[in-house]
């Protein structure tokens, strides 16, 4: 998760430091796309390739697909905003 979290910060600090500014854990979804190798939350066609990237590339591949889907929602989790 550290390692995960610096890559985010490196590559996206906006959506990193909002997500801090919330206190939004990043355990809250990353375990979730690693465990199932987005299985769970892409289709089947794009989920194969991210497998096979994970086959050939290991974890790399994974924080990969994962910052990619955090650049996508760039613009929506900068502006993010928690409300109780």
């Amino acid at each position: 998760m550290l390692l995960f979290e610096e890559i985010l910060q490196y590559n996206i600090p906006e959506v990193y430091n909002n997500l801090q500014k919330h206190n939004i854990q990043t355990e809250l979804y990353l375990i979730e796309w690693i465990m199932t190798i987005f299985s769970k939350n892409f289709n089947v066609d794009l989920a194969a390739r991210v497998w096979d990237l994970y086959m050939i590339e290991g974890l790399k591949a994974i924080y990969q697909a994962a910052i990619s889907i955090l650049t996508i929602y760039k613009e929506k989790l900068s502006k993010f905003h928690y409300r109780v």
